[in-house]
């Protein structure tokens, strides 16, 4: 019998319930104060448990306090355009969860009468709600029996029953889930699995856990064995993908002190659609052609061929800006670009094709209300790094003008 499995069996009984009793009390002492905690609902812990995937909590708060000020309950959220919800989860990333939330909105108004439901087969049943999304809406929304562990809450458990094996296998993932279970107070599930995921966010940390002020550090399996940095076990990282990308700004002033940007909203696909963001082509990448990334951006490669396609002239690099999906290292070089005054393209209006394009697939944003994310379009995270590069070479050049 493995170690793990010792330490896990060890963990039962009087040391479970132990050990559960000082963990919900440190949790009582040391909570942290979470917008999604104060006066929480099913609804709220729906909202912020979409949000945290692949975010962290600092990011995640500030648009969840927007999010929920905008659609305080199912019946709102069920009302909203996805172009709404798409504009207040701009920045957030993996946009298919945002339009998730509002089917899954809906669904629940024809299903369950505008509200959460807090059996795991209904929850699983709605879009985008997988086993983990399903169990922490039914433990922590509605403080009923249930396990998910996110990363903070399985590093955690590993340690405590001092399980070596990958955390993301099948079976070590039963083991922790079995331990969880075992650990879990039937009348506090709520504040247990909060309580893990504290503990793993303060002081159960991935590097250099803080072990002596840690409420369950007795009962630790991986602490006793000297296997504390060891456990969980380091899965091989994946190799970044290097990609680079040209992108084009095209900006106009329609009246003094005001600049617009043009933008071009992204069609079908599997990555950013519906979203809107400046002219890009990819121009070159370490990974097989025909893959997610490459299907972003226009298919004439770089920024002449952009140039082309959308009648700029006077092309000039002004700058670079990194950004990262998932394991995609992008580097985006950006192109500033003016149309001739007397050309067709310049007198815009929403009834003017542009080149192949629909009308509502382009449109003029103002430039500083995108670099400040408030421009309330579904504006994806690099076009907003790319308003803020060109705002500071804009400021740079009417510094260097006065001086």
């Amino acid at each position: 019998m493995e170690a793990g499995t010792k330490r896990g069996s060890a963990l039962a009984g009087r040391r479970a319930k132990a050990a559960s009793s000082r963990l919900l009390d440190w949790y009582a002492r040391e909570a942290r104060d979470l917008p999604w905690r104060r006066r929480p609902t099913p609804y709220k812990t729906w909202i912020s448990e979409v949000m945290l995937q692949q975010t962290t909590v600092p990011v995640a708060a500030p648009y969840f306090r927007r999010f929920v000020r905008r659609f305080p309950s199912v019946a709102a959220l069920s009302r909203a355009r996805d172009e709404e919800v798409l504009a207040l989860w701009s920045g957030l990333g993996y946009y298919h969860r945002a339009r998730n939330l509002t089917a899954a909105a809906r669904a629940m108004v024809a299903r369950h009468g505008g509200r959460v439901p807090s059996d795991l087969e209904s929850l699983r049943a709605l879009p985008g709600i997988g086993a983990y999304t399903a169990g922490a809406i039914r433990s922590i929304g509605f403080n009923l029996p249930a396990v998910a562990l996110e990363a903070n809450s399985t590093r955690v458990l590993a340690r405590l029953g001092a399980v070596r094996g990958d955390t993301a296998s099948v079976r070590t993932r039963r083991r922790l889930e079995d331990l969880a279970a075992a650990l879990m107070p039937k009348d506090h599930p709520s504040a247990f699995l909060q309580a893990l995921m504290d503990l793993g966010s303060s002081l159960c940390t991935p590097r250099d856990p803080k072990c002596d002020a840690c409420p369950v550090s007795r009962y630790c399996g991986a602490r006793a064995a000297g296997l504390t940095e060891r456990i969980p076990m380091q899965r091989r990282k994946e190799v970044a993908i290097r990609v680079t990308m040209d992108a084009l700004a095209i900006l106009r002033e329609p009246s003094a002190g005001r600049s617009e940007c043009m933008l071009v909203r992204r069609g079908g696909g599997p990555l950013m659609k519906g979203m809107w963001e400046f002219p890009m082509a990819v121009s070159g990448s370490t990974e097989a052609p025909r893959t997610r990334l490459a299907t972003r951006g226009e298919p004439n490669g770089g920024a002449a061929g952009l140039a082309s396609r959308y009648g700029a002239r006077a092309i000039e690099r002004v700058g670079e800006v990194p950004h990262t999906i998932t394991r995609h290292r992008i580097r985006v070089s950006v192109f500033a670009g003016s149309i001739p005054a007397r050309s067709p393209r310049n007198a815009w209006s929403v009834r003017a094709a542009w080149s192949s394009r629909a009308a509502s697939s382009v449109r003029w944003a103002a430039l500083d209300a995108l670099a400040a994310g408030n421009d309330g379009l579904a504006s994806s995270a690099v076009a907003r790094k790319i308003a803020r590069l060109l705002q500071r070479r804009m400021s740079a050049q009417r510094a260097s003008a006065h001086a």
